[in-house]
């Protein structure tokens, strides 16, 4: 049975949200990555930049079983992550993948007939925590925009657990994408401040 907050309906009027975005978040899930340009690519100037590296454990190793329970946890830490943006009143959050395990696969057998159990069998804890991320922004009213290698899987599993979430989400292109570049050095004139702070599970 999979955890009732994903249940929970979306806010409205996401696809007609606009105005000024004067925080973003991106939340790295696994302490490794750097985020290129294609990550900031659009990006208000005037818009202060935080970083948060999601260390996700054991969770986030190759190799580990990935059981209900690991599932749920690693759900929840996506989550997690979108509150904590919200509450520092956050106006996008930015998840990015590095590709783990499952990088580069189709999508996964059965994701339309039961998602999460497909979930539970195909993915990993990093994608398990980008469709967390990105259900729990649509609830919550955040608007989360995924890059790396498994963003739009995450995007369609996302979408097939709980269809309204669309309105919420948006995917960076992969050739956008490149992790040679550290947000960390990449336009520090046109942020008025940049944060960064790891979160373990």
């Amino acid at each position: 049975m999979k955890p009732d907050w994903l249940a929970v309906p979306a806010a409205p009027d996401g696809c007609e949200r606009g105005g000024r975005i004067d925080r973003v978040r991106v939340v790295l899930v696994g302490t490794s990555l750097s985020c290129g340009d294609g990550i900031l690519h659009g990006l208000p100037a005037y818009a202060d930049l935080e970083i948060e590296r999601l260390d996700l454990g054991r969770n986030g190793r190759c190799g580990v079983v990935f059981d209900k329970h690991r599932l749920d946890v690693a759900l929840s830490a996506g989550r997690h992550a979108v509150e904590r943006a919200s509450l520092a009143h956050c106006g996008l959050l930015i998840g990015v993948g590095q590709g783990g395990r499952k990088a580069g696969r189709e999508q996964p057998v059965g994701i339309l007939d039961d998602p999460y159990d497909a979930l539970r069998r195909w993915g990993d804890g990093e994608l398990a925590a980008l469709v967390g991320m990105v259900i729990a922004g649509a609830q919550i009213g955040v608007p989360v925009r995924l890059g790396g290698v498994n963003a739009s899987l995450a995007a369609r599993v996302a979408m097939a657990l709980h269809p309204d979430v669309a309105d919420w989400l948006s995917v960076i292109p992969l050739r956008r994408f490149s992790p040679a570049h550290r947000c960390a050095d990449e336009r520090s004139s046109r942020r008025s401040r940049r944060r960064a702070e790891c979160v373990r599970l």
